[in-house]
């Protein structure tokens, strides 16, 4: 298992398509070179496949791929993430380009995180997100004529919203696909994965948002992901949700914005 995306696909004019992600699989070896703007995946019995890099999202691959170092450079220079998972399916580290901080959604955070008191305000923050996706997935299930239970949702935003425990009705390894997608739309908006506030506590930004992410896929998806066959179905489905979801992100990450700004603007 290679790519959600076809090589046909990858051989359609670069203009003509979105970036894509690129998946490795997680038992099989493979090799990452790099051949002038293209990496070149090298895994058996699968074959050699060429990805222009400016066709390219993220990458998420397992600990038997073996890269280049021009191959990596390659790819963070053109602000590809890459996530590695071990031997279950869990991220065990990533990497991210270089940022420009001349941003000033980061230069507003990073003064945010200037109050003595920033935990217990993004605290709250959280929750207040982690009950807009209740509500969110919870009004879905309304509008499709599914029956609603008050006793399920009251049950949900005890454990979820309060406690941010969430049940998983997906295989585990979709926690590691959400968190590479994050990683990804953080690089573009050039953000770090993690921040540093007053008392020198860390913020997990990236851990934080797929945690969000993770949350409404299985509040959304059911049963049927953790039944699939393979992985390759589950990655179906995952992506498959993240387009159809792609707005949630977005949502979380504006309201960050707006609730920094206020914060800000508010601060004496």
């Amino acid at each position: 298992m290679q790519s959600l995306a076809s090589r046909t696909e990858m051989r359609t004019p670069l203009g003509a398509l979105a970036r894509k992600p690129l998946y490795l699989s997680a038992s099989t070896r493979a090799r990452i070179t790099a051949e002038g703007a293209a990496i070149v995946v090298r895994q058996a019995p699968a074959g050699i496949y060429r990805y222009p890099v400016a066709r390219l999202d993220r990458i998420i691959c397992s600990r038997y791929v073996d890269w280049t170092g021009e191959a990596f450079a390659l790819c963070l220079s053109n602000n590809i993430t890459i996530t590695l998972l071990d031997g279950r399916g869990a991220a065990i580290g990533s990497a991210s380009p270089r940022l420009p901080h001349s941003v000033a959604f980061h230069s507003a955070l990073e003064m945010w995180l200037e109050h003595a008191d920033w935990t217990f305000r993004y605290e709250n923050w959280l929750r207040k997100r982690r009950m807009n996706v209740l509500f969110q997935s919870t009004t879905r299930v309304v509008a499709a004529g599914r029956p609603f239970c008050r006793e399920t949702f009251e049950k949900q935003k005890r454990e979820y919203v309060y406690n941010g425990e969430i049940t998983a009705a997906f295989a585990p390894i979709g926690q590691s696909w959400s968190h590479a997608l994050v990683l990804s739309r953080l690089a573009r908006e050039g953000l770090e994965p993690q921040y540093f506030g007053y008392d020198g506590h860390p913020l997990e930004l990236a851990e934080d948002l797929s945690c969000l992410l993770w949350a409404e896929l299985n509040l959304d998806c059911g049963s049927l992901p953790i039944e699939a066959d393979s992985e390759r179905t589950q990655m179906k489905f995952f992506e498959s949700w993240a387009r159809e979801r792609h707005d949630r992100l977005e949502a979380h990450l504006a309201n960050l914005k707006l609730h920094i700004a206020r914060e800000n603007k508010d601060w004496p």
